[in-house]
Protein backbone atom coordinates (compact mmCIF):
# COMPACT_ATOMS: atom_id res chain seq x y z
CA UNK A 1 0.00 0.00 0.00
CA UNK A 2 1.45 3.36 -0.91
CA UNK A 3 0.57 6.99 0.17
CA UNK A 4 1.31 10.44 -1.17
CA UNK A 5 3.34 12.70 1.02
CA UNK A 6 3.60 16.18 -0.84
CA UNK A 7 6.85 17.33 -1.76
CA UNK A 8 9.21 19.52 0.13
CA UNK A 9 11.03 22.57 -1.84
CA UNK A 10 14.53 20.51 -0.82
CA UNK A 11 12.94 17.45 -2.61
CA UNK A 12 11.05 19.80 -5.09
CA UNK A 13 14.45 21.27 -5.85
CA UNK A 14 16.43 17.95 -6.27
CA UNK A 15 13.84 16.68 -8.64
CA UNK A 16 13.57 18.87 -11.29
CA UNK A 17 16.98 18.70 -12.62
CA UNK A 18 16.84 15.07 -13.32
CA UNK A 19 13.88 15.12 -14.42
CA UNK A 20 14.46 18.18 -17.31
CA UNK A 21 17.48 15.48 -18.34
CA UNK A 22 15.25 12.90 -18.71
CA UNK A 23 12.20 14.50 -20.55
CA UNK A 24 15.13 15.58 -23.18
CA UNK A 25 16.34 12.12 -23.33
CA UNK A 26 12.92 11.12 -24.43
CA UNK A 27 12.75 14.04 -26.51
CA UNK A 28 16.24 12.99 -28.06
CA UNK A 29 14.81 9.90 -29.26
CA UNK A 30 10.83 10.19 -29.94
CA UNK A 31 11.35 13.44 -32.01
CA UNK A 32 14.74 13.04 -33.72
CA UNK A 33 16.26 15.87 -31.90
CA UNK A 34 19.71 16.84 -31.61
CA UNK A 35 20.24 16.57 -27.40
CA UNK A 36 21.24 20.26 -27.21
CA UNK A 37 18.17 21.43 -28.88
CA UNK A 38 16.30 18.89 -26.87
CA UNK A 39 17.63 19.75 -23.42
CA UNK A 40 17.01 23.39 -24.56
CA UNK A 41 13.23 22.96 -25.57
CA UNK A 42 12.80 20.88 -22.41
CA UNK A 43 13.90 23.05 -19.84
CA UNK A 44 12.15 25.79 -21.66
CA UNK A 45 8.66 23.64 -21.71
CA UNK A 46 8.97 23.04 -18.47
CA UNK A 47 10.29 25.94 -17.17
CA UNK A 48 6.70 27.81 -18.62
CA UNK A 49 4.66 25.16 -16.94
CA UNK A 50 5.92 26.08 -13.93
CA UNK A 51 6.32 29.70 -13.44
CA UNK A 52 6.11 29.41 -9.67
CA UNK A 53 8.42 26.37 -9.25
CA UNK A 54 6.78 24.29 -6.55
CA UNK A 55 3.77 27.03 -5.77
CA UNK A 56 2.76 26.88 -9.47
CA UNK A 57 -1.38 26.98 -9.13
CA UNK A 58 -3.00 23.58 -10.24
CA UNK A 59 0.27 22.03 -10.15
CA UNK A 60 0.61 19.07 -7.39
CA UNK A 61 4.23 17.38 -6.53
CA UNK A 62 4.01 14.02 -4.15
CA UNK A 63 6.54 11.58 -3.36
CA UNK A 64 5.14 8.35 -3.30
CA UNK A 65 5.95 6.47 0.00
CA UNK A 66 5.10 2.46 1.14
CA UNK A 67 2.89 2.82 3.52
CA UNK A 68 4.11 2.18 7.60
CA UNK A 69 7.38 2.06 6.21
CA UNK A 70 8.00 5.43 5.44
CA UNK A 71 10.19 4.28 2.32
CA UNK A 72 10.24 6.63 -1.08
CA UNK A 73 9.46 4.49 -3.74
CA UNK A 74 8.78 6.92 -6.70
CA UNK A 75 7.28 10.10 -7.29
CA UNK A 76 4.28 12.04 -9.21
CA UNK A 77 3.52 15.23 -10.64
CA UNK A 78 -0.25 15.85 -11.76
CA UNK A 79 -1.73 19.19 -12.60
CA UNK A 80 -5.58 19.74 -12.28
CA UNK A 81 -7.16 21.94 -15.20
CA UNK A 82 -10.44 23.04 -13.81
CA UNK A 83 -11.85 24.77 -17.19
CA UNK A 84 -11.47 20.95 -18.80
CA UNK A 85 -12.16 19.42 -15.47
CA UNK A 86 -9.07 17.18 -16.19
CA UNK A 87 -6.45 15.72 -14.10
CA UNK A 88 -3.18 15.55 -16.51
CA UNK A 89 -0.46 13.52 -15.41
CA UNK A 90 2.99 14.82 -15.80
CA UNK A 91 5.47 12.53 -14.59
CA UNK A 92 4.84 9.19 -12.77
CA UNK A 93 7.99 7.30 -12.20
CA UNK A 94 7.99 4.38 -9.47
CA UNK A 95 11.91 4.06 -8.74
CA UNK A 96 13.81 1.35 -10.25
CA UNK A 97 14.19 -0.81 -6.84
CA UNK A 98 10.32 -0.99 -6.58
CA UNK A 99 8.86 -1.33 -10.00
CA UNK A 100 6.64 -4.47 -10.79
CA UNK A 101 4.98 -4.75 -7.63
CA UNK A 102 1.94 -3.14 -8.02
CA UNK A 103 3.05 0.53 -6.77
CA UNK A 104 1.98 2.02 -10.14
CA UNK A 105 -1.53 0.53 -10.13
CA UNK A 106 -1.79 2.10 -6.38
CA UNK A 107 -0.68 5.34 -7.30
CA UNK A 108 -2.88 5.62 -10.73
CA UNK A 109 -5.68 4.54 -8.20
CA UNK A 110 -5.17 7.24 -5.38
CA UNK A 111 -4.75 10.14 -8.59
CA UNK A 112 -8.37 8.77 -9.68
CA UNK A 113 -9.40 9.77 -5.98
CA UNK A 114 -7.96 13.50 -6.46
CA UNK A 115 -9.63 13.25 -9.88
CA UNK A 116 -12.93 12.37 -8.72
CA UNK A 117 -12.88 15.00 -5.55
CA UNK A 118 -11.90 17.92 -8.12
CA UNK A 119 -14.82 16.94 -10.06
CA UNK A 120 -13.05 15.89 -13.11
CA UNK A 121 -14.20 14.24 -16.09
CA UNK A 122 -11.15 12.61 -17.69
CA UNK A 123 -7.49 11.06 -16.41
CA UNK A 124 -4.63 12.01 -19.06
CA UNK A 125 -1.33 11.03 -19.40
CA UNK A 126 1.22 11.31 -22.05
CA UNK A 127 4.00 8.33 -23.00
CA UNK A 128 6.73 8.78 -25.53
CA UNK A 129 5.72 5.61 -28.57
CA UNK A 130 9.26 4.42 -27.81
CA UNK A 131 7.85 3.35 -23.88
CA UNK A 132 6.18 -0.02 -24.59
CA UNK A 133 6.57 -0.83 -21.11
CA UNK A 134 4.33 2.16 -20.15
CA UNK A 135 1.76 2.02 -22.37
CA UNK A 136 1.08 -1.56 -21.78
CA UNK A 137 1.21 -1.05 -18.24
CA UNK A 138 -1.79 2.05 -18.83
CA UNK A 139 -3.71 -0.04 -21.12
CA UNK A 140 -4.06 -2.48 -18.39
CA UNK A 141 -5.23 0.07 -16.49
CA UNK A 142 -8.15 1.63 -18.58
CA UNK A 143 -6.18 3.75 -20.38
CA UNK A 144 -6.43 4.23 -24.52
CA UNK A 145 -4.61 6.11 -26.85
CA UNK A 146 -6.10 9.74 -27.90
CA UNK A 147 -3.67 10.65 -30.85
CA UNK A 148 -0.69 8.75 -32.03
CA UNK A 149 2.09 11.03 -33.44
CA UNK A 150 4.77 8.84 -35.85
CA UNK A 151 8.30 10.32 -36.81
CA UNK A 152 10.77 8.48 -40.01
CA UNK A 153 14.32 9.87 -40.00
CA UNK A 154 15.39 10.92 -43.45
CA UNK A 155 19.31 11.05 -44.04
CA UNK A 156 20.67 13.90 -46.16
CA UNK A 157 20.69 12.22 -49.31
CA UNK A 158 16.79 11.42 -49.07
CA UNK A 159 17.30 7.66 -48.10
CA UNK A 160 15.69 6.30 -45.11
CA UNK A 161 18.06 5.52 -42.20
Amino acid sequence: MVKLVPMTPAQFDAYLEPTIAAYARDRTRAELLEPEEAERLAREQIEQMLASGLDTKGHFFFTIEEAGAEERVGIVWFLIDEPSRTLFVCDLVIDAAYRRRGYGGEVIALIEDKARQAHCKQLRLHVFGHNTGATAFYRRLGFSAVNIHMNKRIDASGSTV
